[in-house]
């Protein structure tokens, strides 16, 4: 986010895993992980303060210091990093060609490219986890190979997710009941979400992972689909063609097997030797 000031000058700030702003007076935003400090002022592990015209402060806090803050004399979105952000989930209407084409160049888990804010920009690591539970989808498949019915998914439960999540101002006690944030902390081995359903956890791209696999199957590929929605004269074509190829596959194992059963006695026990000597050098190695 940044703040503009009336000189052209901006504050330009990433908050990290753990950045904060504070406002003297106000309510601290209430975290999962970390918490802000609401008993002194300036809070602890404060790295600036801002005061303003009306009297107003506003602290700028990150206990781990993974944030960054920038002061510009340019509009952020006309440089870099901003320039290079992906759309806004919350603000910018997406249609749904350009969300499609949007991942299906990317070929990396779908948990991954969302994660990538050049992709799409403002969606963390729960927000992340929470769609793809809400669309169904598993966090490792890969972006490139989802269809555009599963695609279709993921783009509204993308925007669903983001903006219950700004509309409740990010009080978790808002979110819906049925929503993974809930039970997805700690990696807790005995993780269940309401209904009862197990919640699993793995690493993607580095970062952890919550899914429920009766919900979120991992399949090889969409090509199932994809065939669903070829014309009929397509389909029975691409059908016909896997047939064929399969029956030319067990041609070629009978003809081999014919052909391993008519070699000769002294082929045999050659071969027979071969192992034994392949078996024996294995054991005393």
């Amino acid at each position: 986010m940044w703040l503009s000031f009336e000189d052209e000058r901006f504050v330009l700030v990433h908050f990290g895993m753990t950045g904060a702003l504070s406002v003297l007076g106000e309510r601290a935003l209430k975290f999962v992980e970390f918490k802000v400090d609401e008993e002194n002022w300036p809070p602890k592990f404060y790295k600036f303060v801002l005061e303003f015209e009306n009297g107003k402060k506003v602290a700028y806090t990150d206990p781990r210091r993974f944030g960054r803050v920038q002061l510009r004399d340019q509009h952020p979105s006309l440089s870099m990093p901003v320039m290079k952000l992906g759309f806004d989930p919350y603000l910018d209407v997406v249609t749904i060609e350009t969300f499609v084409k949007a991942f299906k160049k990317r070929n990396k888990a779908i948990k991954s490219a969302l994660l990538d804010q050049s992709v799409c920009a403002g969606i963390g690591n729960w927000m992340a986890d929470e769609i793809l539970y809400q669309s169904g989808i598993h966090p490792e498949m890969k972006a490139s190979e989802l269809n555009d019915v599963e695609l279709g998914k993921l783009r509204n439960a993308m925007f669903d997710v983001t903006k219950k999540a700004v509309d409740s101002d990010a009080d978790a006690n808002r979110f819906p009941d049925d929503w993974l944030f809930h039970h997805r902390w700690g990696k807790d081995s005995n993780a269940r979400m309401k209904n009862g359903q197990k919640i699993h956890f793995l690493e993607v791209g580095g970062r952890t992972t919550a899914f429920v696999p009766t919900i979120q199957k991992k399949t090889s590929s969409s090509s199932a689909s994809t065939l669903n929605n070829l014309p009929a004269n397509k389909r029975q074509k691409k059908a016909t063609a896997s047939v064929v190829v399969e029956k030319s596959n067990k041609k070629k194992k009978t003809t081999t097997t014919t052909t391993t059963t008519t070699i000769s006695a002294p082929q045999a026990a050659a071969r027979a030797t071969r192992r034994a000597i392949k078996s024996a050098f294995f054991l005393v190695r």
